[in-house]
Formats: C-alpha cells, structure tokens, sequence
C-alpha cells in the first residue's frame, strides 16, 4: 500500500535515491528540473508549498525504509512559455485561478495507478483553494502515447502543438493540454 504525502525537508536522500533511479527512457519525458542528488538536496531544502506542491507517494521497503515510487509537482499558477504558447493559442491563462501539473512515477510502479491516484488528490487540492484549470508543464510529448492516454483520463484535452528540441533525440512535436478543476 502506498502513502500520499507532502514532500518534506528530510525526503533529501529519498528523492535523490529516487531521481537517480528514473531510466533515461522516462528522464527524457520529463524535466522540470534536474535529476540529481543536488538538485534534491536544493529542492528539499527550499521548499515552499505556498509556491508549489511537491507531492509523493511512498512504501515501505524491508530492506531501505521509506522509499518514493512517486513525485509529482503543481506550481500555483503557470510557466512563461506555457503562458506565451497558450496565449498564441487565444487561451489567457491566469497566475490566480490556474495551476500547472508536473507527473513522474518510478519506472517499476508506472501502470499501477500510482500516478493516477496522486494526480487526482493533487486537482482536489488545486480546486479547494480556488485554482480553475490544470496546464501541463511544458506540455506532452506527442508521441508519449501512454502519458496522453493517462492524461485524457484525468480529463486533459489537447490543445495546441508545438516543436522543441530534445537533443540528441532532434525535434520534437508536443501537445498542450489543460483540464477543468
């Protein structure tokens, strides 16, 4: 059974076991920060639910303790070329009643629900305190079909594309897509 929880200032070692342990195949769907021990330390030590959520989900391992299986973020309101792309699009997004999703679920725990389940205490949480819509952050890469059908579940609609560069990987196509709350 898994917990749902707020990350906390003691979750430094966990989340960095955890970022360390994604695979390249899900670390190049997603990136809204780095994915190193340091950048757990930084984020652990600076947090600030005021600004954004970091939640995770959590189970007991005989051998390690606590361990993440999952880690998902909404900052209170939106990025600035999430803002600039939807804007293009005719689609005002407001820093007050809008809020922006960044999912991640272990590579071993994807497919179970985890994710599914932490997304939708986390569009609970964004509509009780006011929050009228859900981006996703930087959107979704289009041809992430498992993310946009999880997505569509949890009631995000396309609407918008756009091209980024992924590296070695070339040029991209990537779908917004935001959610009533």
């Amino acid at each position: 059974d898994a917990t749902l929880r707020l990350l906390r200032p003691d979750d430094h070692a966990r989340l960095g076991v955890y970022l360390t342990g994604l695979s390249k195949a899900t670390t190049d769907r997603w990136g809204p920060h780095a994915m190193d021990r340091a950048a757990a330390e930084r984020i652990c030590a600076e947090l600030d639910h005021t600004r954004m959520l970091r939640a995770v989900a959590t189970v007991r391992d005989p051998e390690l303790g606590e361990r993440l299986i999952a880690y998902q973020l909404v900052a209170w309101g939106v990025w600035d070329g999430d803002r600039e792309r939807y804007a293009r699009l005719g689609i005002a997004l407001s820093e007050a009643g809008d809020c922006t999703l960044a999912p991640s679920v272990a590579d071993a725990w994807q497919d179970q629900g985890i994710g599914s389940a932490v997304a939708v205490r986390l569009r609970t949480v964004a509509a009780r305190v006011g929050r009228r819509r859900m981006v996703l952050w930087g959107g979704v890469q289009a041809d992430n079909h498992r993310a946009v059908h999880f997505y569509g579940k949890l009631g995000f609609v396309k609407v918008g594309e756009f091209l980024s560069d992924a590296g070695e990987r070339g040029t991209i196509n990537n779908w917004d897509m935001i959610a009533p709350l």
